[in-house]
């Protein structure tokens, strides 16, 4: 059985800036699961077809990869890396291809992700 000074000392040392992003993230999921309610509510108000509130499912599926997300990143998993990565690229892409408007919040998002993920890469070493 390990004793308390060797889980500490196997603990991965997280930067503070890990912590913020995390939480940053956490928030991104749970708002992406607030406006999951409304969403469908105004579907259902509009009288929108079954194919229009079929896709509001995309919002739950993602808020919960970041918040799953989120709470790996705590803990420093190399998984949870890559994962962001491919998450900061759909964000592009979803930005650029996908929106037919440009919207500001969208840019912001965008920028906001794939600066997290560009620091997250130069930390790299770091991850177990």
């Amino acid at each position: 059985m390990l004793n308390s000074d060797t889980q500490i000392a196997n603990k991965p040392n997280r930067p503070v800036l890990v912590t913020i992003i995390s939480w940053i993230i956490f928030a991104m999921g749970v708002g992406s699961l607030a406006v999951v309610p409304l969403a469908f509510f105004v579907a259902i108000v509009v009288g929108a077809s079954f194919a229009d509130s079929y896709l509001m499912i995309l919002p739950v599926i993602i808020g919960l990869f970041y918040i799953i997300l989120s709470f790996s990143l705590r803990a420093m998993r190399k998984w949870t890396l890559h994962a962001f990565t491919a998450l900061a690229i759909l964000q592009v892409i979803s930005f650029f291809f996908i929106n037919s408007k440009f919207y500001a919040t969208g840019l912001i998002n965008a920028v906001l992700v794939v600066g997290m993920a560009v620091y997250l890469l130069a930390i790299s070493k770091k991850f177990v």
